[in-house]
């Protein structure tokens, strides 16, 4: 009974700390949503969602506009009560988020009660993943983003074509695609495990929201608007500190020269054109394929957490394999480490292969801390950030969840349960 009320008060007090973070945030000037807010009143002034903004304001797909305009109408209504909604939208996603990574990785929501193996608490399987991903999880909300509904969308996705529904499933993440285009991994993804019915259900509908300005807009504007988005995403968003992609870091050390841990913070700087880059980039980008693949060549029981693995490798790379990449961009990384966490309580792993995974997380969260703000000092963390520290987090969540999946030996027959060797 003491464990019940143990888990209880835990999950009340993470809700109430994460209501907190949201709402506190709700109080701050909140710069991301304000472009937002400018796209959806470009659309209610039937202004040019791009050429009527001013640069850089607008730089994300014509139907993120469309989303953009229920903001736009609150925002008419009272800026403070716009604040404090979207603060309350940040916190419904993050538990839907929480709900949805615990049904994937356990099979049971975070409302369900019951022990975990060695801990009296159940709401550690969730909450230690949770802390993990916390500074992540701080940036989205501390800049208003829009990341964590965009892997609501996707993590839903798969989950109904898990659960088969493959129509919803596609519909989610065409919405999660059309928003942003990061998720259309999935696709293919999807394509390669034979999931060919979510897979064009994904495309049909990916196709169906993209166009779906055309409506608002009418054929001829959609078009020219499309073309502008184009040139946006073609122009790039330069190679500065604040850039976290796998391509803003090989351009920093390779196209500028930069040493990691011993160069300045420098946020505003373009690409370098260095050709050596792009190489190394489209080298770096087909070997994490490769592995990918070969990791990938057993098929994973659907349900288990071999299956997660894979997804939240996909997550990943995701997020670091475009051009850009903001660090709220890797709230994606609950799902992997929950994995990882998930496979440390049980006894899938020998003794050794657990003190791994148990360092590889404290040393992603350790690498991830640079992402809060002021934690350590602006000079330090521009520095740190320079140096793709959290790149480098990434890649090593990437490359322990590839192992993990390389260590799959058979798929066990219930659900959330897969055999390793290690």
């Amino acid at each position: 009974m003491r464990a019940v009320w143990l888990d209880r008060g835990l999950k009340i007090a993470v809700l109430l700390g994460l209501a907190a973070l949201c709402f506190g945030f709700a109080r701050a000037d909140p710069e991301d949503l304000r472009g937002y807010l400018a796209a959806g009143r470009a659309v209610l002034s039937r202004t040019d969602i791009y050429e009527g903004l001013p640069p850089g304001v607008n730089t994300w797909p014509p139907f993120f506009s469309l989303f953009c305009i229920p903001l736009a109408l609150l925002d008419r209504v009272s800026d403070p009560l716009l604040r404090y909604v979207w603060g309350g939208f940040n916190l419904a996603a993050l538990l839907l988020a929480l709900n949805l990574v615990s049904r994937a990785v356990y099979g049971k929501g975070i409302a369900h009660g019951g022990e975990s193996p060695g801990f009296p608490i159940g709401f550690l399987r969730m909450f230690v993943p949770l802390f993990l991903t916390l500074p992540y999880i701080d940036s989205n909300i501390e800049h208003q983003q829009v990341s964590i509904l965009i892997f609501v969308l996707v993590l839903a996705g798969l989950l109904l074509d898990r659960k088969g529904k493959p129509a919803l499933g596609g519909i989610a993440l065409g919405a999660a695609i059309a928003m942003k285009i990061m998720p259309a991994i999935f696709l293919f993804y999807w394509a390669y495990r034979r999931r060919r019915r979510a897979a064009v259900w994904g495309a049909l509908a990916t196709l169906g929201f993209s166009l779906s300005p055309m409506l608002a807009f009418g054929p001829l504007r959609f078009g020219h608007d499309a073309v502008l988005w184009f040139a946006i995403v073609r122009q790039g968003w330069g190679a500065g500190s604040l850039n976290l992609s796998l391509l803003a870091m090989l351009d920093r050390i390779l196209g500028h020269g930069f040493v990691p841990f011993v160069s300045p913070g420098v946020e505003r700087l373009a690409f370098s054109g260095a050709p050596v880059v792009r190489i190394v980039w489209l080298v770096s980008l087909a070997a994490i394929g490769t592995l990918c693949l070969l990791a990938f060549r057993r098929r994973a029981e659907p349900g288990s957490r071999a299956d997660c693995a894979e997804w939240s490798v996909v997550l990943l790379l995701s997020a670091i394999a475009g051009p850009v990449m903001w660090r709220h961009y890797l709230v994606v990384a609950l799902l992997g480490n929950a994995v990882l966490w998930a496979v440390w309580l049980s006894d899938a792993l020998s003794a050794r292969a657990r003190r791994g995974v148990m360092a590889v997380l404290v040393l992603c969260f350790v690498m991830s801390l640079p992402v809060l703000p002021d934690s350590l000092g602006k000079p330090f963390i521009h520095r740190l950030e320079m140096s793709s520290i959290v790149t480098d987090a990434a890649l090593l969540l990437i490359g322990a969840l590839l192992w993990l999946r390389f260590c799959v030996v058979a798929p066990a027959d219930s659900p959330g349960h897969s055999h390793f060797i290690a």
